[in-house]
């Protein structure tokens, strides 16, 4: 029985990689550019940890380390970490 669905996740990840690979082929955009874009994306804070979790797996939800907090995913300085860090020097501008 195992086997069966090893055979079948292998099938289906096999499909997905051809039709993947149909999909990179006729997009229209150039290697270079999607090159350049894969880098940007590495350097985003989001971006790369969303890339990091689609590699390794979604992280295991513990309760008790969010002490009621929101349980999603901080990435990164807040908005209002960022705004502060731009203002700095500024003057009176509130973000």
């Amino acid at each position: 029985m195992e086997n069966n669905a090893v055979d079948t996740d292998t099938e289906l990840m096999e499909s997905t990689n051809i039709y993947v690979d149909s999909i990179m082929d006729y997009l229209p955009a150039s290697i270079s550019y999607l090159d350049n874009l894969r880098e940007h994306l590495k350097t985003d804070n989001v971006c790369s940890a969303v890339m990091q979790m689609c590699q390794d797996g979604w992280p295991e939800y513990n309760a008790s380390s969010h002490n009621g907090a929101d349980p999603s995913i901080a990435v990164g300085p807040s908005a209002a970490e960022q705004c502060r860090s731009q203002v700095e020097g500024e003057g009176e501008k509130e973000c």
